[in-house]
This record gives structure tokens, C-alpha cells and sequence, in this order.
């Protein structure tokens, strides 16, 4: 009997929860339209899906992509044959888990738009080429894709990002750049943009990309991999002209965000280092050497730092 109850108690949380989302969705597309709104076919789904769908659309362009992933991930609970939503979802994956470094599912949900719609097979297998770290094939399935315009803003960027990969910079640029224009408010493609212009010494036109991203990305829950990048990127930019000062705070704005990330004290250590602010700088990469005892340059800049603090001792 209590066993029953709690099912029920369950259940009627379940239905409130996704009635919430549904009218959240409501209101924040003024209803849901049986249209073709972003070439989609809502006709073919139920109403209760395309609302959901719709909210995850919104965060998705929002670039709050840990909350579009969960709600695909409840479209396809609902609406198992839309390949539509398993795209965005793997999409969204990609970049909330993939990038970070944790357990990611997008080929999965690739695969399985595929399995309900062969068109999309160019791009499942430009992912999967990607993954395998097959630059080459994956670039030449993901042209196959954007030819064909399937997903053509995420290939765009993925081919951005294998051409990086494969040191071709200017095409690395190209691709990035038709992303963004097909998606002003995708933030990862500013920041792999602004990485491949600073790889190729054009740090005047890093910088703007490296801000833009910034500004556009939230918190979204969990600590963004793309914003710690950004501000990791633009502290370095700012460290190879000189403004010292001004990494320094960027790499300050990284630690605040990710303060498990050892990459941002070593950095920060190493602009103070140059300011020769001995002091700090010792702080800072005896924090990076406790988080990644290993790290090899983080050693030997210590040494440095030590060196630094004996002379300026023995010169008071």
C-alpha cells in the first residue's frame, strides 16, 4: 500500500514538472505554433514535446547548453523518432560534457538521428572521424554535410575546429566565421576563432572574439569550459604584449570561475613573475604544483621564483 502511494506521489511530480516546462515554453515562444519554425515539422509531434522542444531551443541560443541538453533529452523520452532533437541534443552534449572532459553522449544521439533519418549520416560520421581525432575524413564528411545543409552551423564549427587541429589556420578561420554568421550568439565559435587567430600571431583580432565570448556566456549551472577558455585565452593575449596587470586579472577571473583548475594559478604565476612580484607569484604556482604535482614547466618556473627571491634578498 505505502509502495502504491509513492508511485502515485512520484508520478503526480512528474506530470506537474513537465506541465511547468510546458507553459514556460508557452510563454516564452507566445504559445506553441504548428508552423515550420527553424525547418522543423512540429505537426508531426505531440504538443507536450514541441513545447519542451522549444524551451531547449531558447537555451540553446541563450548558450545555456546544460539546460537545452536536458530538455532534448526529455523530448526524445517523449518523441523517440524525431532525429531533430537527438541532433540538437548531441549537440548540446558536445559542448556541455564533451569539452569539459566528461562522460558525453553526442555520438550516441548522433547514431541515433541517423538510424531514423539516413540524411544526417555525413555529419554523424564528420563527428565520429572528429573523435577519432581523423581530421581529414571528418572534414571532408562534414563539407558533405553543410553541402547538403544538414546541421550546417555545428559542422561549420566542428570543421573549424579540425582544421585547427590540423594547423590550417586560415581555414580554421573561414569555417569559424561561416559559423558564426549562421549563429551570431555561439559563443564556442568565437573562442576557437580568436585561438586561431592568436596561434597565427594576429593578436588585434583575437582579442574582440576572446570579449565577445565572454559576454556571451552565462552561468548555466556548472562551471563553462568555453568561458574559463576565453579568459584564459585573452590573459594570455594580453601576457605576450605585455599588460601584465591585465592577465592578471583574467587569469584571476578564470580561478574565480574553475578554481580546481591548476592551468590558471601557473599562468597567473607567471605574469607576476614578470612583474616581479616574486611574492605571488611563488603563491600562485605552489597552489598549481599541489593540484597537478606533475606538471613539469610549473617545477621549473618555481625554481625560477626561488632564484629570483635569493637575489632580490641578498640585494636588500
Amino acid at each position: 500500500m505505502k509502495t502504491k502511494t509513492i508511485r502515485k506521489i512520484t508520478a503526480l511530480i512528474l506530470s506537474l514538472f513537465i506541465l511547468l516546462v510546458f507553459v514556460t515554453a508557452c510563454q516564452s515562444t507566445g504559445g506553441v505554433k504548428k508552423d515550420n519554425e527553424a525547418e522543423l515539422d512540429f505537426t508531426r509531434w505531440n504538443d507536450l514535446a514541441v513545447g519542451i522542444f522549444k524551451n531547449g531551443e531558447s537555451s540553446y541560443k541563450e548558450n545555456k547548453f546544460a539546460s537545452a541538453l536536458h530538455n532534448f533529452e526529455w523530448v526524445v523520452k517523449f518523441e523517440p523518432e524525431w532525429a531533430e532533437a537527438y541532433i540538437l541534443c548531441g549537440n548540446a552534449d558536445y559542448v556541455t560534457n564533451y569539452t569539459s572532459g566528461l562522460l558525453s553522449y553526442f555520438l550516441w544521439d548522433y547514431d541515433k538521428a541517423v538510424a531514423i533519418n539516413s540524411k544526417y549520416q555525413d555529419f554523424a560520421r564528420g563527428a565520429r572521424y572528429y573523435h577519432e581525432e581523423d581530421y581529414l575524413k571528418a572534414i571532408e564528411c562534414f563539407d558533405k554535410a553543410i553541402r547538403n545543409k544538414i546541421n550546417t552551423m555545428f559542422a561549420y564549427y566542428l570543421c573549424g575546429m579540425a582544421y585547427f587541429s590540423i594547423d590550417e589556420f586560415e581555414k580554421s578561420i573561414s569555417s569559424l566565421t561561416k559559423a558564426i554568421r549562421l549563429n551570431p550568439d555561439f559563443a564556442p565559435s568565437y573562442v576557437h576563432r580568436g585561438l586561431a587567430y592568436l596561434v597565427s600571431g594576429n593578436i588585434d583580432k583575437a582579442l574582440p572574439d576572446f570579449e565577445f565570448a565572454i559576454k556571451l556566456n552565462p552561468s548555466d549551472g556548472f562551471k563553462y569550459k568555453h568561458k574559463v577558455l576565453a579568459y584564459q585565452l585573452r590573459g594570455t593575449a594580453y601576457h605576450m604584449m605585455g599588460n601584465f596587470s591585465f592577465a592578471i586579472d583574467d587569469f584571476s577571473q578564470m580561478i574565480q570561475i574553475d578554481p580546481d583548475d591548476f592551468f590558471g594559478y601557473y599562468s597567473r604565476g607567471q605574469s607576476y613573475l614578470e612583474m616581479r612580484d616574486y611574492d605571488n607569484a611563488l603563491a600562485d604556482i605552489e597552489k598549481a604544483l599541489q593540484i597537478n604535482p606533475e606538471y613539469a614547466e610549473a617545477k621549473t618556473m618555481r625554481n625560477e621564483i626561488q632564484a629570483g627571491l635569493r637575489a632580490k634578498k641578498a640585494a636588500q
